[in-house]
């Protein structure tokens, strides 16, 4: 059995492997929120009360991916993708491979949904 994050697009046919591919959701929410905290108490992203508001979503996204939920996975990319977007259109620079970094984790988050999802159609498996 591989790690988490050994196949960066696993085919999702077990449980075990939906259980690996979620913790890559769990894992980018978590450091979206990590990155969040840090950059807004350095003051290089310009601190706010809305920054704390941001990293609090995504450590909520985390727990609840944790959890299982699809529509908090769903809600943790939408967000993701929503900060970036702000970040481009409020005129924030951001280093390449701040961007590719962005890339990956955009593609934890989509692990995450397909995870939950096939977690949510086989629920009856597990018992």
């Amino acid at each position: 059995m591989k790690g988490a994050f050994c196949d960066f697009w696993p085919d999702i046919d077990s449980r075990a492997v939906a259980s690996q591919a979620r913790w890559q959701g769990i894992f980018a929410a978590a450091l979206s929120c990590v990155v969040t905290v840090v950059l807004s108490a350095l003051g290089s992203s310009g601190y706010s009360a809305w920054c704390l508001v941001d990293a609090g979503l995504f450590a909520l996204v985390a727990w609840m991916i944790w959890t299982g939920s699809f529509a908090w996975s769903v809600i943790g990319l939408m967000a993701f993708v929503g900060d970036r977007a702000y970040s481009v259109w409020s005129g924030a620079r951001a280093p390449m491979y701040a961007w590719i970094v962005a890339a990956g984790l955009v593609i934890c988050y989509v692990n995450a949904i397909k995870a939950t999802w096939w977690l949510r159609r086989h629920k009856e498996d597990a018992a």
